[in-house]
């Protein structure tokens, strides 16, 4: 029962956004067809706005989504914030971290297995150094 609410709620919740979008528009052209003798800088800036709401409806579907659905907001997150998840110790930091590899020194030379000419037997991508910068300042 408490999901038919939450479908209902959602249906309930696009149908407003959707008559508040698209009303104005519609009241517009409904007037204009009847009465075009009295189109003044009022009916003029009410079809201006009239047309960018209709576009409006488009960028705040989603939006109301994101508000309304637990399950659309978690997708939303993971796939389009993905690039900025922080894990580990540095998550708890109020600050921006970058984390920049540093690898073998340039005059090292390395070798058909990824060993370099030191005789390390650590393969390259081993050997990386990671250093966390602060980027807040």
């Amino acid at each position: 029962m408490e999901a038919r609410k939450k479908v209902a709620r959602l249906v309930l919740s696009f149908v407003v956004v959707f008559v508040v979008c698209w009303l104005p528009r519609h009241v517009f052209y409904f007037w204009f067809n009847f009465d075009p003798a009295e189109y003044n800088m009022f009916w003029h800036v009410f079809k201006i706005v009239a047309y960018c709401l209709s576009y409006v409806n488009s960028c705040v579907n989603p939006l109301a989504l994101y508000f309304l659905s637990r399950q659309f907001r978690r997708y939303y997150d993971r796939y389009l914030f993905c690039c900025c998840r922080r894990a580990g110790p540095q998550a708890a930091d109020q600050h921006s971290v970058a984390l920049m590899a540093a690898g073998p020194h340039r005059n090292r030379r390395t070798l058909g297995g990824g060993l370099d000419t030191t005789g390390s037997s650590r393969p390259v991508h081993e050997r990386l150094q990671m250093t966390v910068v602060d980027c807040a300042r």
